[in-house]
């Protein structure tokens, strides 16, 4: 079936897609897979929403083009949609999302199929490529081509990825099938006026049911050259230059020699001019005209509030021609932002106590932030992050120096010993007691046994709720600093480190936060330094992190050569996660840890007296330890015991 059917383009097409009342305005697309993922509150700006509709968005561009071509938001109202190289959204995520995915698939498909040097003699150069009478309206001329060559690219779009064609639809209804377009031309209001602006307006909306073809003179003869569900046959840029000629050729027959020179240059005159006679005038609100009072009975002449409201109309849809569409602009500040989340890989998490997420909403979602670049700390979207921590250099330079001390304790697991143990009767023969064969000893075989150690995997997760300020924090990051330090100069052992807290970022509610703030397969040692940007903050939604790096980046550490590390001061909770609810989910997600294989230590972070030990158990085991994590001796000891025994094959 062709790109355009009178029977079904812009109408729903029967497709499944979910219905989220009236939130899904211009959504049906994006509501279907995003039912989860965006917020559907309409409560306004959302950076985490921008963030993965640009991320959906470049995937969309990337499966249609093949191609990695940069999508961005408009930082500049000017700005075109594409320059052929790049694509620019618009900023505003709370309305609607379809069409906006839509324009970019669009954008896309003239940077693969559309002749820019072309595009641009058109532009700064006509008589390279068009004829003296063409180049006298450069103005209509590129309207005509940009009209035609947008439905060459729609149509190889359209029927080149079906699963997109939601997404067109929508963009169409919202440029082309807006209320006030529909008014105009059901009432007839531009019936018999031959000029170049309403041979425009017809033909822009071409696609829009409402439009007829006895409008104008030689309307029909435009629409059969054009042979809109034939536009296929194009197969170029200069195809559709080529074919926006004949188009004018035609228009030239039924406009007047005056009403042309209107048009020169990039004018194209006025919608109302014409022989109104003794037409009546109406300057109303362009909604309250009524279907087909412009033919029947006493035609209809637009006053001047009525004429300028059609004016802008019909100026939205010619800035669309040109790309520019009114997007919303993105300040520096947030864009700087949203580069920096999608840089650091950062998404959303849901989490559920009591179902799966395919079972339905979850019940929370945490933001996972799967690596830390200098532009996440420099952005400021974290309160957790910032550039005025160096006053705990000296903490860090502690924590590395300890790191050092202890990764000489644990040189042990790069030794191979290999035990010798002759006078065997089976293994392999000892060459020098095949003599003793003859006086009947049977003791000339030997073995040999290897011990070794395999690569481990260990994952320190750190609370950095509000209540671990000061000490505790800073006993837990020099701790933290030291195991992921001595690892690094220990042969097969790979860390990451994770800061857990929550977090109300951009203003928007309170979520529980993941930062996968240190990676040795991917990190050099030195990035520990970047500990001293770090400071606690927030609450301590524990258990809801856990399932969260389950999920993300502990995912490949799952097995039984893995050791996970807690670092807490207790007390689970945040806004929406009560006490207990806390304390259920935590042992829940440590029970699963377990059941997964991986190793659990916990460590109780504590300055002294009643802090909960026993709660802390009940979530952790009772093997959780309260030993100072930052004393050398003891700490040595339990990752000596654990690594020893977790790593030999």
């Amino acid at each position: 079936m062709n790109w355009y059917d009178e029977e079904i383009f812009g109408e729903d097409n029967g497709s499944s897609f979910g219905d989220r009342g009236s939130s899904t305005k211009g959504n049906k697309g994006t509501s279907f897979w995003g039912k989860n993922l965006f917020d559907w509150s309409g409560k306004g700006d959302n950076i985490i929403d921008k963030v993965k509709l640009l991320t959906s968005v470049k995937n969309f561009v990337k499966i249609l083009t093949g191609k990695d071509i940069p999508v961005k938001y408009s930082t500049d109202s000017d700005q075109s949609f594409t320059d052929g190289k790049t694509i620019s959204i618009s900023g505003n995520v709370s309305d609607e999302y379809d069409p906006t995915i839509g324009l970019a698939l669009h954008e896309a498909s003239h940077i693969v199929l559309s002749d820019f040097p072309m595009v641009r003699d058109l532009i700064e150069n006509p008589s390279v490529i068009l004829d003296k009478k063409y180049v006298k309206h450069t103005g209509l001329m590129k309207s005509l081509w940009n009209w035609v060559e947008d439905r060459r690219i729609d149509s190889w779009q359209y029927e080149n990825s079906p699963g997109y064609k939601i997404y067109y639809q929508e963009m169409y209804k919202k440029y082309f099938e807006s209320e006030g377009i529909n008014k105009v031309l059901d009432s007839g209001v531009l019936h018999g006026k031959e000029n170049v602006e309403n041979y425009m307006t017809h033909i822009i909306n071409f696609t829009n049911p409402k439009v007829t073809l006895d409008e104008l003179k030689g309307l029909k003869e435009i629409y059969e050259e054009l042979d809109i569900k034939d536009i296929d046959r194009l197969k170029s840029s200069k195809d559709s230059l080529d074919l926006s000629c004949k188009i004018f050729d035609i228009i030239e027959k039924y406009v007047t020699p005056e009403e042309m020179r209107k048009a020169e240059g990039d004018a194209q005159g006025d919608p109302s001019e014409g022989d109104d006679g003794d037409a009546e005038e109406y300057d109303g609100p362009i909604s309250g005209l009524k279907p087909g009072s412009g033919k029947g009975g006493k035609p209809v002449k637009l006053g001047p509030n009525a004429k300028k409201e059609l004016e802008e109309l019909l100026k939205k849809q010619k800035n669309f021609l040109k790309g520019e569409t009114g997007k919303e602009k993105v300040d520096e500040e947030t864009n700087s932002k949203v580069n920096a989340l999608i840089e650091s890989e950062t998404e959303e998490v849901g989490v559920s106590e009591k179902h799966s997420d395919d079972e339905g909403e979850p019940d929370f979602k945490v933001i996972t932030v799967n690596k830390v670049t200098k532009s996440t700390i420099n952005s400021g979207i974290y309160s957790v992050l910032n550039t005025y921590g160096e006053n705990q250099t000296e903490d860090v330079k502690r924590g590395l120096v300890l790191g050092t001390q202890l990764g000489k304790r644990l040189q042990t697991r790069q030794e191979e010993r290999t035990l010798h143990t002759p006078r065997l009767t089976t293994g392999k023969i000892d060459k020098r007691r095949l003599s003793s064969c003859g006086y009947g000893d049977e003791h000339i075989f030997f073995t040999n046994s290897v011990d070794k150690y395999g690569d481990i995997s260990v994952h320190m997760s750190l609370d950095l709720s509000g209540s671990m300020h000061g000490a505790k924090w800073t006993n837990t990051m020099i701790s933290a600093i030291s195991i992921a330090k001595a690892a690094s100069m220990t042969k097969g052992i790979r860390v990451q480190i994770s800061l857990r807290y929550s977090d109300c970022i951009s203003g928007h509610k309170e979520q529980a936060i993941v930062i996968n703030f240190y990676d040795s397969l991917h990190d050099k040692p030195n990035k520990l330094k970047w500990f001293k940007y770090v400071s606690p903050a927030g609450c301590t939604p524990e258990g809801l992190c856990f399932e969260a790096l389950m999920k993300k980046i502990m995912s490949p550490l799952l097995n039984k050569n893995s050791l996970f590390i807690n670092y807490s001061d207790g007390y689970p909770g945040m806004d929406g996660l009560g006490h207990d609810q806390g304390i259920r989910m935590t042992k829940k997600a440590v029970d699963k840890i377990r059941k997964s294989g991986v190793e659990v230590l916990s460590f109780f972070i504590s300055r002294g007296g009643n802090d909960d030990i026993e709660e802390f158990k009940q979530m952790y085991g009772k093997n959780s330890s309260s030993i100072d994590v930052t004393q050398l001796s003891p700490l040595a000891r339990e990752l000596n015991k654990k690594f020893l025994v977790m790593g030999k094959m």
